[in-house]
């Protein structure tokens, strides 16, 4: 395939269809891509700054100072990456250390207990193991949008180190210095840290990342009431007091009847582990729980967060008639104190499950980010600088429009469909993306908003984007990234600030409440990490008063926070301002409309060129209004006696004006077919028949 402009091509292909945990939990080396491949690729991802340390032969030990950049290709001694970005970090990193604290054998034990529970709580993960020590480290990219500070995570890391001897949780109780050294790198002893997988999976997990809510099961598996979460939750009150203090938002009921409001709840069964322990006592081989206090604990956190009050677990009890004798006897070392500690430990849970209702609200604090079912086959680095040098060239063609953000949109939902698609045609990615798919990754953009900013993109000289196949029937527009030049015929060039700046991801709908001009403000201060309003008004080419405006709205909304001049993140996260304005709900709204007018689409592709009607499944949501209302033989007989006969005379005018909007307005081509039937007069009778067939939608529906 060839064109004339260098180009990236987009296509589309389908993924497994599998979790990113399920994906990875089955680690075989047999198509292990190189360790420069799998440098280039991961050590971006899991660094939470563009930074580096090398290990100093002479003295034993890692660099003071770190490197201001990431190399392409791994050094030839051993490098660490920082895990911590202004005290957070966006990745759970376990080091499983074979020298110095366990052996070969003890550290592979450990990671199946550990995998397996990160598994079971809905996390994703990637690991890699080194071919002299036999360690091994273990990368699990947190949910999208939840970042955790060292006081969110030193529990649960210092339980972990009591039931894995082989964990050193000193890389993530360092939020200074803390670092590790990523797969492909070069280990201390000369090895390689090979990656377990392969890398498409370990780039797909970091993608899809963990599900909303893994910290909360972690933790709740594991015992851990203590913990404060690691999003902003409702208040609470003091462990060890009344549950008549519950917060009535959270909690419905009053005195031992009290528990979690429904919208609140975890909907699945209480876990096998959890009724085991309850009914016999015993705890499981894996060492979850290392006394009968976090297993007890971790009964009452399980039945909290799935609406159980108190009295209902006190009926489980063999003292009433249940069957939790395991439970009970947890309890009888407080002999005639039984009953005010079991008190005590529920309040505790209760005042957990309160701490983390954010997280307990899986489904609907969890914003979905609509790719189509689409998985990432490949790295993003050429997209990222496909869209900076396409950034460039939209500032430069309209520097003051308001439609500048719009377009900016646009292109990085093209950016991101051609990311997460892997076929290439001559070392080009290619796919094919409709313009509701893409309304939605560009942050619930309308769909006719995005059907011009793709008709103006490709009628504007030097754009960014060449289409090379109109859409037809089913088939999508096809679209090719092209380099962007300028208006003296040059290519844009840009360096490696720029490209680091861009963030290859859907546009978050909250962007479509706030506006799209403060998305490229929050995203240099939340990634990039500028602080000066002068270096953002130099990388965003606003007018001094525009980037002061928009900078003030985003510290009013919470955003961002201003302190002795410089910006930082706020505490409001994007999530919770879609939620206040119920975008979830509207966008799915929308995927259910569209899902609706592709069936109308392809029942009217088929009506209309198969010349039978032989309807597909009706889905629940299309009305049973739109079934058709005559027979096929009917059908048949009319198509027949009036398809070439053409308009009534009296409507001629009517005719060439619809034909005027088919072919000027949606391109559409006139097909001229020989008549085959006499035309009718105005006199005549025309045969009778059923209505005609319903009008195809316009083509921003039918993409």
């Amino acid at each position: 395939m060839h064109y004339e402009r260098d180009c990236i091509t987009l296509s589309r292909s389908h993924s497994s269809g599998l979790p990113a945990h399920r994906a990875t939990a089955t680690h075989a080396n047999t198509a292990t891509a190189p360790p420069d491949r799998v440098w280039s690729v991961l050590t971006p991802l899991i660094a939470a700054r563009r930074s580096h340390r090398r290990y100093n032969l002479a003295t034993k030990t890692y660099d003071n100072r770190a490197r201001g950049y990431l190399p392409r290709t791994p050094p030839a001694v051993a490098v660490c990456v920082p895990i911590f970005h202004s005290g957070y970090a966006r990745c759970l990193v376990f080091d499983l250390d074979a020298k110095s604290r366990a052996s070969a054998a003890q550290v592979a034990a450990d990671y199946a207990r550990l995998t397996a529970w990160i598994s079971a709580a809905g996390g994703r993960y990637i690991s890699d193991t080194s071919t002299t020590s036999a360690g091994r480290h273990i990368y699990v990219p947190l949910p999208a949008g939840v970042a955790i500070r060292r006081g969110d995570i030193e529990t649960l890391m210092r339980l972990l180190a009591r039931l894995l001897p082989s964990l050193d949780i000193s890389p993530m109780l360092n939020p200074s210095t803390g670092a590790i050294a990523p797969p492909g790198s070069t280990s201390k002893q000369g090895g390689i840290r090979m990656l377990d997988g392969t890398l498409g999976d370990a780039v797909e997990a970091f993608t899809t990342r963990s599900d909303r809510g893994f910290l909360a099961r972690l933790t709740t598996s594991l015992g851990i009431t203590g913990m404060p979460p690691a999003t902003k939750g409702p208040t609470a009150p003091r462990p060890g007091s009344d549950t008549n203090m519950l917060d009535t938002r959270w909690w419905a009921g009053s005195g031992d009847n009290t528990r979690l409001r429904s919208e609140f709840r975890w909907s699945t069964h209480l876990p096998t582990t959890i009724t085991n322990y309850a009914q016999t006592g015993t705890r499981p081989a894996n060492r979850r729980w290392p006394t009968h206090s976090e297993a007890r604990q971790s009964v009452l956190a399980h039945c909290a967060v799935r609406g159980w009050s108190l009295a209902e677990v006190r009926a489980q009890l063999p003292q009433r008639g249940g069957d939790w004798t395991g439970l009970s006897a947890a309890y009888n070392r407080y002999q005639r104190n039984t009953d005010s500690q079991l008190r005590a430990d529920w309040s505790k849970a209760c005042y957990w499950a309160s701490r983390i209702t954010e997280e307990v609200r899986a489904s609907a604090h969890k914003f979905p980010q609509h790719t189509g079912g689409w998985a990432p086959r490949t790295t993003t680095t050429r997209h990222a600088r496909w869209l900076a040098a396409s950034t460039a060239w939209v500032d430069q063609q309209w520097p003051n429009a308001a439609r500048r953000w719009t377009v900016l949109a646009v292109l990085q939902a093209l950016s991101y469909a051609s990311a997460t698609t892997g076929t290439l045609v001559n070392d080009t990615p290619v796919a094919e993306i409709g313009v509701r798919s893409l309304s939605i990754m560009a942050g619930l953009l309308s769909e006719t908003t995005v059907a011009a900013i793709l008709r103006q993109l490709r009628d504007t000289p030097g754009a960014p984007i060449l289409r090379v196949r109109r859409a037809a029937g089913r088939l999508a527009d096809r679209y090719a990234l092209t380099t962007p030049v300028n208006a003296q015929g040059k290519p844009y060039v840009v360096d490696e600030t720029a490209t680091r700046r861009i963030q290859v991801a859907p546009i978050h709908a909250a962007w479509n409440v706030l506006g799209l001009r403060g998305r490229r403000v929050f995203e240099l201060v939340a990634f990039s990490g500028l602080e000066r309003i002068e270096d953002i008004r130099a990388a965003t080419h606003m007018s001094r008063s525009a980037c002061y405006d928009t900078t003030l709205s985003l510290i009013v909304t919470g955003l961002l926070t201003r302190e002795r001049g410089r910006l930082r993140r706020g505490t409001v996260s994007l999530d919770e301002i879609a939620h206040a304005h119920g975008l979830p709900d509207r966008q799915k709204t929308r995927i259910a409309r569209h899902r609706i007018e592709r069936h109308q689409w392809w029942t009217w592709l088929q009506a209309r060129f198969d010349q039978q009607w032989t309807p597909d499944p009706t889905p629940a949501e299309l009305p049973r209004s739109l079934a058709p209302p005559w027979e096929d033989a009917d059908w048949a007989q009319w198509c027949d006696a009036v398809a070439h006969a053409g308009p009534p005379d009296e409507h001629l005018h009517h005719y060439a004006a619809a034909t005027h909007v088919l072919t000027d307005h949606l391109e559409a081509e006139q097909v001229h077919t020989p008549p085959r039937y006499r035309r009718h007069t105005p006199d005549q009778h025309r045969p009778p028949g059923p209505p005609r067939p319903q009008q195809p939608p316009n083509k921003v529906s039918r993409q």
